[in-house]
């Protein structure tokens, strides 16, 4: 007759060994190429999505940058103050994911303060632009009648001549270009109307361009409502320049030819692909709802994190081979079998790992290690009640049935204290605890299925079919 309990616990146990092994060997071609080489080969969305399956390495483990950010409150009502640290998160959260970082931590610290840090990012100028650019984008008109006097209100300095006011309803603005003889950056005053005609709020999507010479540029489109106020707006002023400002500084002023009733525009510049790109996915997310301020900037280097990731690495194959000598030495052949269920433990916490698509950082490291001394815990407590029940006389099949039977309810007992400990560190403790957290809770519940399903599957394997005359333990 078929020995059903080892059957079904065989083809369990075979079934999460196989998915784990799957997701790992995805997590282990990832990290075997590096990162430059990914985005040559992948397409952005297959990039997106082979990195939704993998285990990720944290800051402190493949180095990145780490911001504090303060928001100014100067300009907001008390109405909005309540909200607005939320807000600036959602939008801070939505550059950066369409930015590519990956796993980016953003966190609100306090009442102003946001924690942002970017694994794997390297250039510390580029995610503080990220971050703080407000990107308020705004259409108004070049006051053709004043522009071409436009050097006349500034001084040698640059700025605005007091002695001679501007034109009514006008302001003073400049555009930065390269100066084609000098290869020199020079600023361009502008006159424009204040009144802005058109503003960010009715864009709808920007998109990275190519110009007519191959020069990257940012396509733009607008909402319904924009496109009917972009189509009157070019309608009513053909013939003359429309300038796009970003952030105060005018970025173009291009001369409107004709009606232009698709809604769609250009914003040229000397950009790089890079720079073109990330103007694009600030402009979609749109722009920050009160400014933010750099209180800390650090950047951690990848050679600590390769030092983190070495000193891991010794100190697991350390521990796993001490518990396994240990258990080889005080149980035998009982030993043995607890530490095949020991490494199919650790092979399915990182399959659960690739597949929850975690985030490894060195606290995470440290879970992992305190989960090899923690594994043999629950084999203990089932090996010592096999001996009571051999000692009292009871047959192999009894004693084992028994042995696994009493220690069920203690084994429960023990890990859901410390499930109820991690989840506890998860809820309340910061990036890396939670890091620490969910790696213990992973290693806790494969322990228990390691002892309750593959430990006595090898049992019911031994006793039912082999039909062993002797228990070595």
């Amino acid at each position: 007759m078929a020995n059903k309990p080892f059957l079904w616990r065989f083809v369990l146990a075979l079934t999460v060994t196989v998915i784990a092994v799957v997701f790992l060997v995805k997590t282990i071609e990832w990290h075997k190429v590096d990162d430059e080489t990914k985005r040559q080969i992948f397409t952005p969305q297959e990039y997106a999505k082979k990195y939704k399956s993998v285990i990720k390495l944290g800051l402190d483990l493949q180095g990145g940058i780490h911001l504090v950010l303060g928001a100014d409150m100067s300009e907001v009502t008390p109405e909005e103050r309540r909200d607005i640290v939320d807000r600036i998160i959602t939008v801070i959260r939505t550059r950066i994911d369409e930015s590519g970082v990956a796993e980016p931590v953003i966190r609100k610290e306090g009442n102003t303060k946001i924690v942002v840090e970017l694994p794997g990012m390297k250039d510390p100028e580029r995610a503080i632009e990220l971050v703080t650019q407000t990107a308020y984008l705004e259409f108004k008109l070049v006051d053709e009648a004043y522009q071409s006097k436009a050097d006349s209100f500034i001084d040698e300095d640059g700025k605005v001549k007091e002695s001679l006011p501007l034109p009514p309803n006008d302001e003073l603005l400049f555009m930065e270009r390269v100066n084609t003889d000098t290869k020199e950056k020079e600023k361009i005053p502008m006159l424009l109307k204040k009144t802005a005609l058109l503003t960010g709020d009715e864009l709808k999507s920007a998109k990275v361009d190519f110009g007519r010479f191959g020069e990257p540029v940012v396509s733009l489109e607008m909402k319904p409502r924009g496109t009917r106020i972009f189509a009157r707006i070019t309608e009513e002023n053909v013939g003359k320049r429309l300038a796009i400002i970003l952030n105060g500084n005018v970025i173009s002023a291009p001369n409107i030819k004709e009606k232009i009733p698709s809604g769609k525009a250009y914003i040229e510049g000397s950009f790089t692909l890079q720079e073109a790109k990330d103007l694009a996915l600030v402009l979609r997310a749109g722009a920050l709802p009160a400014p933010v301020q750099i209180l800390e900037n650090q950047t951690v280097g990848p050679t600590l994190g390769k030092d983190s990731i070495e000193k891991g690495k010794t100190a697991f194959i350390i521990g796993i081979l001490l518990v396994f000598l240990v258990m080889l030495v005080y149980y035998k052949f009982a030993g043995f079998l607890a530490d095949i269920t020991i490494l199919l433990e650790m092979l399915i916490i990182l399959g659960a790992m690739s597949l929850f698509n975690f985030t490894l950082t060195f606290p995470g490291i440290a879970g992992l290690v305190l989960t090899i001394g923690m594994a043999v815990d629950a084999n203990i407590l089932i090996f010592e009640r096999i001996r009571e029940e051999l000692v009292k006389g009871n047959s192999n099949v009894a004693a084992v049935h028994r042995g696994f039977e009493k220690a069920f309810i203690t084994i429960l007992d023990s890990n859901l204290t410390t499930l109820v400990a991690a989840a506890v560190l998860f809820k309340f403790g910061t990036g890396p605890l939670k890091g620490f957290a969910v790696t213990l809770s992973i290693g806790i519940l494969a322990s228990m299925f390691g002892a309750l399903i593959i430990t006595r599957m090898f049992y019911e394997y031994l006793l039912g079919t082999v039909h062993v005359k002797k228990l070595s333990i």
